[in-house]
C-alpha cells in the first residue's frame, strides 16, 4: 500500500510540474510568437521594418516568398519574409535634412566632373588609383616557394 502512494505521490508531482512548466513557460512563448507573426503579416507597403541583421528600411513590395526593402533612395533588396523581424520605429532624422556632396565646396570639382559626359577612361588617372605598396614577410616568401615546381619538385600542375 504504503509504495503504491509514494509512486502515485511521484506520479502526481511529475504531472504537477509539467502544468506549471507548461502554462509558464511555453503558452506565453506561444502566444508572443503568434502576436510577432500577426504584427509582421500586417505590414503594409511603404512600413519601416527592421530586417533580422539590423538593417532599417522601407517596405516597398510584398511577395507570396520574398518582400522588397528600400534601405536608401535607390537601393532596393529581396529578403525572404522570414528576414522581416520587426517594425522599425520611426526615426527622428527621418525629416532632417541630407547631406548632399554638392553643396559642399570640397566636392565641386568632384560634382562638375560628373556633370561633364566623359568616359570612364578619362576618370582614371594617377590621382584617383594608385598602388600601395605591399610589405612582404618572409612567411610569404616561404609560401612562394612551397608553390614552386622547382623547388618541390614532388609537385605537378594537378596538386595545386
Amino acid at each position: 500500500m504504503q509504495g503504491d502512494t509514494s509512486m502515485l505521490m511521484s506520479l502526481g508531482m511529475l504531472v504537477l510540474f509539467c502544468l506549471v512548466f507548461y502554462f509558464l513557460l511555453i503558452r506565453p512563448q506561444q502566444k508572443r510568437q503568434k502576436e510577432q507573426v500577426a504584427k509582421i503579416a500586417a505590414l503594409e507597403v511603404g512600413s519601416r521594418v527592421m530586417l533580422g541583421g539590423g538593417l532599417i528600411g522601407t517596405l516597398v513590395h510584398r511577395g507570396d516568398t520574398e518582400d522588397t526593402i528600400e534601405l536608401a533612395p535607390g537601393v532596393q533588396i529581396q529578403v525572404a519574409k522570414a528576414g522581416v523581424v520587426a517594425e522599425a520605429p520611426a526615426s527622428a532624422d527621418d525629416d532632417a535634412p541630407r547631406y548632399d556632396p554638392a553643396e559642399d565646396e570640397a566636392y565641386a570639382d568632384d560634382a562638375d566632373l560628373e556633370a561633364q559626359d566623359t568616359d570612364s577612361e578619362e576618370l582614371a588617372s594617377e590621382e584617383t588609383y594608385r598602388e600601395i605598396p605591399v610589405q612582404r614577410t618572409d612567411d610569404d616568401r616561404d609560401l612562394d616557394l612551397a608553390d614552386d615546381p622547382d623547388v618541390a619538385p614532388g609537385r605537378d600542375e594537378s596538386q595545386r
